[in-house]
């Protein structure tokens, strides 16, 4: 998959998903950072570029189904290739702060799925992925809030892989 049709159906879902979203209370997310190779990953990838896109479906004010999917595109060192990360999971999502009480917010998730791992050298592999998150943010107005965070993904290979992307980004709430 090249990233100019993952950038396309980013830009397709946000033009799409008001209308879908109106009759509940939904949010998405976009986000841009780097991410940083850890354990042995770091060993064979230098950081690179990090990008995310997430929906949250709120059941109350406190916790929410999330979905989503990011990008790592970790340059190699040395004669290791670069490698080019796409994670799309689904889990739940916490808001740690009653948002009724502060326009500071501050967002947990934890969630399951899955990394298909590209090597610039061709072929690719697709594991199982356990990912956690922390997002501090800001509510700006009632709909749009700023965020920043960190999430961790742990890629379930033959040998257990790790990322750590830091990002900010925003955050945009559909209200009934």
């Amino acid at each position: 998959m090249s990233l100019r049709r993952t950038l396309l159906g980013f830009l397709c879902a946000v033009l799409v998903l008001p209308s879908v979203a109106a009759a509940h209370t939904w949010d998405i997310q976009g986000k841009v950072g780097v991410g940083i190779p850890l354990a042995d990953l770091d060993d064979t990838n230098d950081p690179g570029l990090s990008v995310g896109l997430g929906l949250t479906r709120w059941m109350s004010p406190l916790w929410g189904l999330h979905f989503g999917g990011a990008g790592n595109f970790l340059p190699g060192t040395g004669p290791f290739p670069d490698l080019d990360l796409w994670h799309y999971n689904g889990g739940i999502e916490f808001d740690l702060i009653n948002p009724q009480t502060s326009k500071w917010r501050l967002h947990a998730n934890l969630g399951l799925g899955g990394t298909t791992t590209q090597p610039s050298g061709g072929g690719s592999s697709t594991d199982f992925t356990v990912n956690l998150g922390i997002a501090p943010g800001y509510q700006v107005s009632d709909n749009f809030h700023l965020n920043a965070g960190v999430d961790l993904y742990a890629i379930l290979a033959d040998q257990t892989e790790y990322v750590l992307p830091i990002m900010a980004g925003f955050r945009y709430f559909f209200a009934p």
